[in-house]
């Protein structure tokens, strides 16, 4: 992956090795994904750098992978005690402890990222702040349809199309009048529509 990206876009490059890079007279350690391959030498190369950030694809305990699951087949996070800033992906939802930052997926993936706010991060290497760009994109979208509170002749469904829809069916009073807004839902060019009905 790395040769095929690389040949293409001469503005990227690849570290397939933990080092530490200099942006400015701001050192950042760049820490790859530790497995049995690399965990002697990644250790090795984090006693030795002289950097306060890192940076990697990290699988840490204790973070909130996504909503309501938190990693505990990781690495202890004592590993990067002596680091000032954390910044990893890997895990979808962003969470930190004031000192490790997941800074989430920037869109969304899965059902799991459902209403999950979801964006990217700008981290400027002079004063070492963190901002957060919101993505005001999703994919997935919920409709809670109870015809005993909302008049669904009037739903708007144009703002499903392209996106994968789930169908919650919480009241049906009227047969007909769900069976009207469904064939409305299915004509809007959506990815995907699902009904959840518990009976």
């Amino acid at each position: 992956v790395a040769e095929l990206i690389g040949n293409r876009h001469d503005n990227i490059k690849f570290y397939e090795e933990n080092c530490t890079v200099n942006f400015g007279n701001t050192p950042i350690f760049f820490c790859p994904w530790i497995n049995s391959e690399n965990y002697g030498s990644t250790l090795k190369g984090i006693q030795q750098t002289d950097a306060e950030v890192c940076m990697g694809h990290l699988e840490i305990n204790g973070f909130e992978m996504h909503k309501g699951h938190f990693s505990e087949n990781g690495h202890a996070k004592e590993i990067f005690k002596k680091f000032d800033t954390v910044f990893s992906g890997h895990f979808h939802k962003k969470s930190d402890d004031g000192k490790i930052y997941y800074l989430g997926a920037p869109y969304q993936i899965t059902w799991s990222d459902d209403n999950c706010p979801k964006g990217f991060h700008i981290f400027d290497t002079v004063d070492r702040t963190l901002e957060r760009i919101v993505n005001p994109y999703t994919i997935h979208e919920k409709i809670y349809y109870d015809d005993s509170q909302e008049d669904f002749d009037n739903h708007d469904v144009t703002r499903y199309t392209k996106k994968y829809v789930k169908v919650i069916v919480v009241n049906k009073k009227d047969l007909y009048k769900f069976d009207m807004f469904m064939d409305r839902l299915l004509k809007v060019n959506a990815h995907e529509v699902k009904i959840v009905e518990d009976f």
